[in-house]
C-alpha cells in the first residue's frame, strides 16, 4: 500500500496485515481527521526539533555512545543541514497518516533491503536488535504514564480502530517509525541512526509528559474514547488525572471549589516550569485561565 503521492517506496513490513473487521480512522469524516491533525501534529513536531537541537547540541560537544568512526562534529555537521528537513518529513508522514483512511499502515523496514548483497548478516541483526531495543525503551517510558498509555490503547481499539495500538498514528511508537525511516533516508542504517533515535528515546523520557498530556486531551475532546476513565477504574487501578474537557464541564466536582486542578510538584527528569523548551505547553484553549491550564499539563505530565 504506496502512500498517495509519496516521493518515498515503501515495503510492507512482514506480518503486517490485518483483519478486515479493523478500519483504521476510515469511520471519523474528513473533518474530525483533519481536527485531530491539527491538534497533534504540531506538538509532536514541536518536540521533535526540540529533541534535536539538544541531540546537536551533543555531537557538537562530542557526546556519543556508539564506538562510531566518524568524528561527532562530523555527525553534528550532518544533522545541522538535514534536521529541519528531517522534521519536515516527518510532519509530512504523520500528518498523512492521520488524514487518510488506507489500513493497515505500512512501515518501511523488514531488513530486506537492508541485507540485500551483504553475507553478513550479522550487521542486520546487530541494527535490527539495536532499533528493537530502542523500541522497547520507548514504549517503557510510554508505559510509566499509566493513564496516558491506557487512553492511547483505548482509542486504538474503540470502534475496532487499530488492530494492533502501536498502529494508531497519536501512538508514540508509531511516531518512533516514522521518525526513524526519515532519518534512515539521509542517515541510512548506521550508527549515527541509531545514536540519534537513542537521543530521541531519552529525551523523550525526560520531555515527552506534556506532549502526552495533550493527546490526552485531544483523544478526550474529540471523544475518541468515551469510556476510558470508566474502564480504568473497573480494572482496579487508581483514579486517573482529569482531562482538560472533563475538568472544566460544569459538573464536574473540582470546578466547585476555589481551585480545580490539583497541585503537583514537578519531579526530577520531568519538566520543571512553564514555558521552558522541553516543556513547550500548547496554548491554551479559547477563553482557559493560561494558569490554570499550566498547572493541568504540568500535572498531566506527573
Amino acid at each position: 500500500m504506496p502512500r498517495d503521492n509519496a516521493p518515498r517506496n515503501r515495503t510492507a513490513r512482514a506480518g503486517n496485515t490485518a483483519d478486515l473487521a479493523w478500519t483504521g480512522l476510515a469511520n471519523l469524516t474528513p473533518a474530525h481527521r483533519e481536527e485531530l491533525a491539527n491538534r497533534i501534529v504540531p506538538e509532536v513536531a514541536s518536540h521533535l526539533e526540540h529533541c534535536l537541537r539538544i541531540t546537536l547540541e551533543d555531537w557538537k560537544a562530542g557526546r556519543i555512545s556508539s564506538e562510531a568512526t566518524e568524528a561527532s562534529w562530523v555527525w553534528a555537521h550532518d544533522l545541522g543541514v538535514l534536521s529541519g528537513v528531517i522534521v519536515r518529513e516527518f510532519t509530512e508522514a504523520i500528518t498523512d497518516d492521520i488524514k487518510t483512511t488506507r489500513y493497515p499502515p505500512q512501515y518501511e523496514f523488514s531488513g530486506i533491503a537492508y541485507a540485500s548483497g551483504n553475507s553478513d548478516l550479522s550487521v542486520l541483526n546487530d541494527y535490527q536488535s539495536s532499533r528493537r531495543s530502542l523500541r522497547h525503551e520507548l514504549e517503557a517510558v510510554v508505559r510509566s504514564h499509566r493513564y496516558s498509555s491506557f487512553l492511547l490503547t483505548e482509542a486504538a481499539r474503540e470502534g475496532r480502530r487499530f488492530q494492533y495500538p502501536n498502529w494508531a498514528p497519536w501512538a508514540p511508537l508509531h511516531w518512533f517509525e516514522r521518525l526513524i525511516e526519515t532519518v534512515e533516508r539521509h542517515f541510512e542504517r548506521k550508527a549515527k541512526t541509531l545514536e540519534l533515535m537513542q537521543s530521541y528515546v531519552h529525551n523523550f523520557g525526560k520531555t515527552g509528559g506534556p506532549v502526552l498530556a495533550v493527546i490526552v486531551e485531544t483523544i478526550d475532546a474529540l471523544g475518541l474514547a468515551p469510556n476510558a476513565a470508566e474502564s480504568f477504574q473497573r480494572e482496579g487501578t487508581p483514579e486517573p488525572k482529569v482531562s482538560w474537557a472533563a475538568l472544566t464541564r460544569d459538573d464536574h466536582p473540582s470546578t466547585q471549589g476555589p481551585s480545580r486542578i490539583p497541585s503537583a510538584s514537578p519531579q526530577p527528569g520531568r519538566d520543571s516550569a512553564p514555558g521552558s523548551t522541553p516543556g513547550r505547553l500548547a496554548p491554551a484553549p479559547e477563553g482557559a485561565d493560561a494558569a490554570q491550564w499550566q498547572q493541568w499539563v504540568r500535572n498531566m505530565a506527573q
